[in-house]
């Protein structure tokens, strides 16, 4: 089994709309789709005490019916809500 490289991003630097980081977001979301944020300064104290906040609206999100999160369905994996093993094949 492979192991993913996946970009490490720093949300400090991302905040400070440093150009570099930007652009290493934009090819993360565009070419995997995932990547690490690393929350390790004091300017994102407020984001790391917000977490409980943060994970009941990513729960009460994937708590939601297939049906109701296929709304946002945007024809592919790469943007939108989806998940390959999701989408009904329209072969049989």
């Amino acid at each position: 089994m492979g192991v993913a490289s996946l970009q490490t991003l720093n949300l400090s630097r991302l905040r400070s709309r440093e150009a570099f980081e930007v652009d290493t977001l934009r090819r993360a979301c565009e070419e995997d789709g995932f990547f690490f944020l690393d929350l390790r300064s004091e300017n994102n104290g407020e984001m790391l005490r917000d977490w409980s906040s943060i994970k009941s609206l990513m729960d009460a999100w994937f708590a939601r019916p297939l049906g109701e999160k296929m709304r946002y369905y945007c024809g592919t994996v790469l943007h939108g809500y989806g998940f390959a093993r999701m989408i009904p094949s329209s072969g049989g």
